[in-house]
């Protein structure tokens, strides 16, 4: 028998602004007991409080915006996270990243990310200089015309934590690793270069040209309980990190891409991580097998967004939103058949960015699942009551 569409419970809020058409624009966290929700429009972050009404709906009872990340670049990617009950709003946008105290609404740091041409560190936006390639010596002109060649302007995309950590992917394949302070302030911590620490591992010495640069990551997955942290990349493919003694982390395990399509999301489920992609499929990788478990042709369009929650012990939820106006739900667990759809909700003609969970784990419990989703060009966020 063939799904049905559900047609329960769901309603409308209203936000001032319309979503920009960026990955994962919709993210929600817990803030003094209430629902918050939040969606990125141009070079600004929409806040909203929602709180329970008579006929046990969400309405939005207050809005605020963040402070303006800056005001002359269009935000790539938002998430709050929470470090030791401080939470911080981390705003990725064409120019830099930056850290804001989220109660306070103020700018805690600010990191302008840097392009990697082997040892060479290039500000941000600024291309390598002309004069280099004017030298009498034949080995620097190759190499200088290399390193012009392989320049890349920076951008970040991807945000995770574990501990007093903030992880957030670079567009060179390496991870920035930043540092909440005990006074509450940020401060950077580390640069991890997955090409650096499998030279390091194999005991090589390789010249700065030679050393490739990563596919950009697109997207990045904490699990605060195991330590894991996995990461998507353009290539589709991914990397599982876990932390080793007074290392921060080590790379631990590796999965190919897919088909040449970039990786568009990721979620560590347990002992599962599942990825979605361009193409519009959704792959279940084994974190203990290390191999892939499950593949699924989920939507007809590209994937923009996925969220998940665990239920019980092994078992999760997932959410994921396409440009195919489709919203669908997921279930997913450690043992075969490891991925099954459940249900699917269509916003006709509208173009998905985000979609989350709003319940917390502990009230997984409750028969009630409740989410959200947002689309580009739209002001309404759509909550739904599964």
């Amino acid at each position: 028998m063939a799904l049905q569409e559900t047609t329960k419970s769901s309603y409308e809020i209203e936000f001032s602004w319309n979503a920009s058409h960026v990955s994962h624009n919709l993210f929600s966290w817990r803030e003094n007991g209430q629902v918050q929700l939040a969606s990125c429009h141009r070079n600004l972050v929409q806040m909203a409080s929602l709180t329970e009404n008579d006929d046990n709906r969400l309405q939005a009872v207050s809005m605020r915006e963040s402070a303006l990340s800056d005001g002359s670049a269009t935000i790539i990617q938002a998430k709050v996270v929470e470090i030791e009950s401080q939470l911080i709003l981390v705003i990725i946008n064409e120019n830099n990243i930056q850290f804001h105290d989220v109660v306070r609404n103020m700018i805690l740091y600010t990191y302008i990310p840097q392009s990697r041409v082997g040892d060479d560190l290039m500000a941000f936006e600024t291309p390598p200089p002309q004069s280099v390639l004017q030298t009498s010596d034949e080995e620097d002109k190759v190499l200088n015309t290399k390193l012009k060649n392989s320049f890349i302007e920076p951008f970040a995309r991807g945000i995770g934590h574990i501990k007093f950590f903030i992880f957030i992917g670079l567009s060179d394949g390496c991870i920035l690793v930043m540092s909440r302070l005990e006074d509450g302030c940020i401060t950077y911590e580390d640069t991890i270069c997955p090409a650096v620490m499998e030279s390091e591992k194999n005991g090589k010495k390789k010249r700065p040209i030679d050393r490739t640069l990563g596919p950009a990551i697109t997207d990045i997955s904490t699990d605060t309980n195991q330590g894991t942290v996995v990461t998507g990349d353009c290539s589709g493919g991914l990397k599982v990190y876990e932390p080793e003694g007074t290392a921060i982390l080590r790379l631990l395990l590796e999965f190919e891409g897919f088909n040449q399509f970039p990786c568009t999301g990721v979620r560590v489920c347990g002992n599962v991580v599942i990825s979605s992609y361009g193409s519009g499929h959704l792959r279940v990788f084994g974190l203990i097998q290390g191999r892939l478990l499950s593949e699924v042709h989920a939507h007809l369009a590209w994937i923009n967004c996925i969220d998940s929650i665990q239920i019980r012990n092994s078992e999760y939820q997932i959410l994921t939103g396409s440009d195919d106006s489709m919203i669908r739900l997921w279930s997913v667990s450690d043992n075969y058949p490891w991925i099954r759809h459940e249900k699917y909700f269509n916003l006709k003609n509208r173009m998905i960015t985000g979609v989350c969970f709003l319940n917390q784990e502990e009230d997984t419990d409750n028969d009630v699942i409740r989410f959200a989703a947002a689309a580009y060009d739209s002001c309404k966020i759509t909550i739904f009551e599964s």
